[in-house]
């Protein structure tokens, strides 16, 4: 059984600053969990269910990370925010993102419709990373990876509460990205990078779009600006300024058909007084 993220975090929102926050399953019971919600004084305590949902149609098992770390191809280490500068400012660009990394740079770069940006890092390499460099901690070879940014970027929004984010990438494992939380634990994301396939696939998707919509373009040009359109928007304008003479012409032979009936009536007027 799992959790639903999204529900779990909208029972927690239920929590006040300094609550204690204590989550219990039960061996026996497998349908929810008790969130418990404690004021610091004691005096008040809010309890919660939440119901289990079935994660066996989606589960995905992340083999043991010891086991993984040696079969990565490089690790390094860059401070958080350096890491979500790099993703927002790549998103303007693209949907994508390739991280690559050798001995001499980690860079990561993207191409679209609108043009193509690089951001290259020289690394410092050592065991011991500081907080302000980009530092490369383990390299195997040199690996290139292409990932979806809104992924990345759904992993950076946690990234605001720590210094430091460590990526390790391998053409055989899901890459990984972990914020170390002191002397607590971790956070570790694993993502999916795409396949050459898929991507092919999708810049094929993309140019088909653009050349049907350079088609319409065109064709929208050339029939604004083709001599026969434009002869007979002439021959229009032309009908319509003899129709609104014409009109004006009728106009006037009205009125003076009418001053002449009034004339006609006076002088009858006249002759019979």
């Amino acid at each position: 059984m799992g959790i639903a993220i999204a529900d779990m975090v909208n029972f927690l929102r239920a929590s006040n600053n300094g609550d204690i926050i204590t989550i219990k399953v039960d061996d026996q019971n497998f349908e929810d969990i008790t969130i418990t919600f404690e004021s610091p004084d004691k005096t008040k305590t809010t309890a919660m269910a939440l119901f289990l949902v079935d994660s066996r149609s989606q589960r995905l098992k992340i083999p043991d990370w010891h086991d993984m770390e040696l079969k990565y191809q490089a690790i390094f280490c860059m401070p958080s925010a350096e890491f979500m500068w790099n993703c927002k400012s790549l998103s303007v660009i693209d949907d994508d993102v390739v991280i690559s990394v050798d001995n001499e740079v980690i860079s990561f770069f993207t191409s679209g419709k609108s043009g193509c940006m690089n951001i290259a890092h020289v690394p410092n390499k050592t065991d011991k990373p500081e907080k302000a460099s980009v530092t490369l901690t383990h390299m195997r070879g040199p690996v290139e990876l292409t990932l979806n940014l809104r992924y990345m970027n759904s992993c950076a929004k946690v990234f605001t509460l720590f210094d430091q984010v460590k990526i390790g990438l391998s053409t055989t494992q899901p890459v990984m990205v972990e914020c170390k939380i002191e002397e607590k634990g971790y956070i570790r994301y694993f993502l999916a990078p795409k396949i050459q396939i898929e991507i092919e696939e999708e810049k094929e998707g993309k140019t088909e779009i653009e050349e049907a919509e350079g088609e319409e373009g065109k064709t929208e040009i050339q029939e604004e600006g083709s001599p026969r359109n434009k002869a007979k928007r002439k021959n229009a304008e032309r009908n319509k300024s003899s129709d609104r003479k014409e009109d004006e012409n009728k106009e006037r032979s009205k009125k003076k058909k009418g001053s002449r009936k009034i004339k006609n009536d006076e002088k009858e007027d006249e002759m019979l007084g």
